[in-house]
């Protein structure tokens, strides 16, 4: 990003990604994953990134999701890292989106942070890639496991 943020932009943006965000991460608070082996979250991940136009490499030994995001221009790197895994627990809230998972849960908000860097990829694509991303962008929200 070039210049200052401007707050109303920034708002307007993630406003706009809003609902996807929420839909997103509470599909991976119903289904927590413990340990290196993580399939299901590891799909869901990958499944938004491809929404997003980039290409998605997975691990197989443990599990990851790598996506590179290019610039027009040559500049400095960012990486977004997060956790994705959840604990041995078991969830008793309630809540429409709680673990369906018997003995597991998102009680550390992995599930969370593993989604806030993937919408992160959204600001920092180039912003004609952006736009032309935009019918995908939206076809995310329907999307369940």
């Amino acid at each position: 990003m070039n210049g200052p943020i401007d707050p109303q932009r920034l708002r307007a943006a993630a406003e706009a990604i809003l609902d996807d965000v929420i839909e997103i991460r509470r599909r991976l608070h119903r289904r927590p994953e413990i340990g290196l082996h993580l399939p299901e979250t590891q799909a869901v991940i990958a499944d938004a990134l491809r929404d997003l136009g980039l290409e998605p490499r997975l691990g197989v030994s443990t599990t990851s999701v790598v996506a590179l995001i290019e610039g027009a221009t040559a500049g400095p790197t960012t990486l977004l890292r997060a956790d994705m895994d959840g604990l041995p627990l078991s969830e008793d809230t309630g809540l429409p989106f709680a673990s369906e998972v018997a003995g597991a849960m998102h009680a550390c908000g992995h599930d969370g942070h593993a989604y806030a860097a993937t919408a992160n990829c959204v600001n920092r694509i180039p912003s004609s890639a952006t736009q032309a991303k935009t019918e995908r962008r939206k076809a995310l929200i329907g999307v369940r496991l």
